[in-house]
């Protein structure tokens, strides 16, 4: 019998789906308080003018590692640490960016750090899949929450919807329902994969 006291789900959100109010974090722990268990890397609010990093040729050395920190070592080694208290047959769903899918002149530390959580998704899924452990990426787009001032500000927001199939900015309750369904038993037979939940951001 399965110890019900071990989590049986685990969903990765590291950066800026992690923190501030009406987060993805939020609206995944509102959906399912009883059975996820939800683990936040945080980082920093960005700064005036920017999203997710700075241009590249103005990254620094200490902004790079610091992405990198946040956005693919804390994942990296959460997941290794918190595995074994996994029970069998669980799920483990890792947020990543479709800013890994498009050219994005400030995402220069930020898209290839998320890249390497993709590349990380897949390796997992081969790794843990004889112990029914399904592993998969989300990756949203531009989403409404206090990290990403963009697409909560209302004129800049309809600029940005006019990039996106959909002709929106997302919500996190968006992004959150499609976690929801790969973390739960609908979701059994999907693994290894990279799930765009950005409304067909820059197609």
């Amino acid at each position: 019998m399965a110890d019900a006291s071990r989590p049986s789900r685990l969903v990765v959100l590291a950066g800026p789906t992690a923190v501030g109010k009406g987060t993805v974090a939020a609206a995944v722990r509102a959906a399912h308080p009883e059975v996820w268990y939800s683990v936040s890397a945080t980082t920093r609010p960005p700064r005036p003018g920017e999203q997710h990093g700075v241009h590249y040729w103005f990254v620094s050395e200490e902004e790079f590692d610091r992405t990198l920190q946040v956005d693919l070592k804390s994942p990296f080694f959460l997941i290794q640490q918190a595995s074994p208290r996994l029970r069998d047959g669980g799920r483990i769903v890792n947020v990543s960016s479709m800013g890994t899918r498009a050219a994005y002149p400030e995402m220069a530390s930020y898209a290839p750090a998320k890249a390497g959580l993709e590349a990380l998704t897949l390796l997992l899924a081969a790794h843990f899949g004889p112990r029914g452990i399904t592993v998969n990426a989300v990756l949203p787009g531009a989403t409404a929450t206090d990290m990403n001032p963009g697409a909560s500000d209302p004129e800049r927001a309809a600029q940005i919807a006019q990039t996106i199939a959909l002709r929106r900015v997302g919500q996190p309750g968006d992004v959150a329902d499609v976690i929801v369904f790969l973390a739960s038993d609908a979701g059994r037979w999907v693994t290894a994969q990279c799930v765009d939940a950005s409304g067909g951001q820059r197609l």
